[in-house]
């Protein structure tokens, strides 16, 4: 296999959001190299990463995390000899998740501010709330995907997430979709094969999720916000305020399309909850008969 061939195979094997991070940071890595990545020794791995010293140590340890999985694939697929990334260490990464949680007071004010700027910016704002999705899971979101289950309930199939997630939808977040497909001029309802995207650009194409991350920006900003809002901060925020009042850590990773439960739970030091089992328990004699 080329190394073409094998970058592609080891993408399509991420879920489409992890592949378009990965993929710039492998490009600028084959460019530096030169050279088939199978002859890629640690030391050049080392040269290399050298020239981001000045870069956020999360950054940093990103591209180190990125290749060393890129590498591990190779070995399993084409018989790689080395891993040149396997014993580079990840830098140090300070904690500062707790800081980026908005506080549901800071939520509400921008979910205030986003309606005031208009459906489409409050329907976007509120459904990121309301799921814990990604910002790039809304730009490829259609109305298609939307669908009302015999029972009543609303559902989001997430084609973004492989496999595909199926998230409940509260009443609040199909009021502000309803809201913005009326004010698309869009029929009420719609067929189950209906390709329309929820939020396309002026062209009609679908939005990047940088466009809407500096709409987002930009809202938070005139509301006053301090640092205003950061462009994950509704996701950081359903993560966090979910768990404060009692969500188990399953079902927020399962909201937030997390593969491994670890990165679900650094949530879990970044909020106020109990600091024991003693903190909860039900104390006196039960007052009912």
């Amino acid at each position: 296999m080329t190394d073409r061939e094998i970058i592609e195979a080891w993408l399509a094997s991420k879920n489409p959001s992890t592949a378009r991070v990965y993929g710039p940071v492998v490009a600028d890595f084959q460019r530096a190299m030169g050279k088939p990545l199978a002859d890629v020794t640690p030391a050049d791995a080392r040269h290399w990463l050298n020239q981001w010293n000045e870069q956020e140590p999360a950054t940093r340890a990103r591209k180190i995390r990125t290749l060393r999985s890129l590498y591990r694939f190779g070995q399993a697929v084409a018989d790689w000899p080395i891993n040149p990334f396997y014993t580079l260490r990840d830098p140090k990464i300070p904690e500062r998740l707790k800081e980026r949680i908005p506080t549901p007071e800071q939520v509400w004010a921008l979910m205030a501010a986003a309606h005031a700027a208009g459906p489409r910016l409050g329907a976007i704002v509120t459904l990121i709330f309301g799921t814990g999705c990604r910002i790039s899971e809304v730009t490829t979101a259609t109305w298609g995907h939307i669908e009302r289950t015999p029972d009543g309930h609303w559902v989001w199939h997430v084609a973004h997430r492989r496999p595909t997630a199926q998230l409940p939808l509260r009443a609040e977040v199909v009021a502000a979709l309803g809201a913005w497909r009326v004010a698309q001029g869009l029929p009420p309802l719609w067929a189950a094969d209906d390709e329309t995207l929820l939020f396309p650009n002026a062209d009609g194409e679908p939005c990047h999720p940088s466009a809407l991350s500096t709409a987002i920006r930009r809202i938070a900003a005139k509301a006053g916000l301090k640092h205003a809002i950061p462009p994950q901060g509704n996701r950081h925020a359903h993560a966090g305020i979910a768990l404060e009042h009692g969500a188990p850590v399953e079902l927020v990773q399962k909201s937030l399309g997390h593969r491994r439960r670890t990165s679900t739970e650094r949530y879990l030091t970044a909020v106020n909850l109990p600091k024991s089992s003693a903190d909860v328990l039900p104390w006196g004699p039960s007052t009912s008969s």
